[in-house]
């Protein structure tokens, strides 16, 4: 759960979001397709993992 957590939010997400800047973020998700979808399966399989812990 860890080393998706990291990946996620500590690289994937920090390479796509820009804080402030809507536009910038948008064109980052546009260019970066493959990115932004393993960040969503990288939140799923967070989400998941927590529910099998708790």
């Amino acid at each position: 759960m860890a080393i998706a957590a990291a990946f996620t939010y500590g690289y994937a997400h920090r390479t796509l979001l820009v804080n402030g800047d809507a536009m910038q973020t948008l064109k980052n998700i546009q260019e970066s397709g493959a990115w932004f979808e393993l960040e969503i399966l990288g939140w799923l399989v967070v989400m998941i993992e927590d529910l099998l812990v708790s």
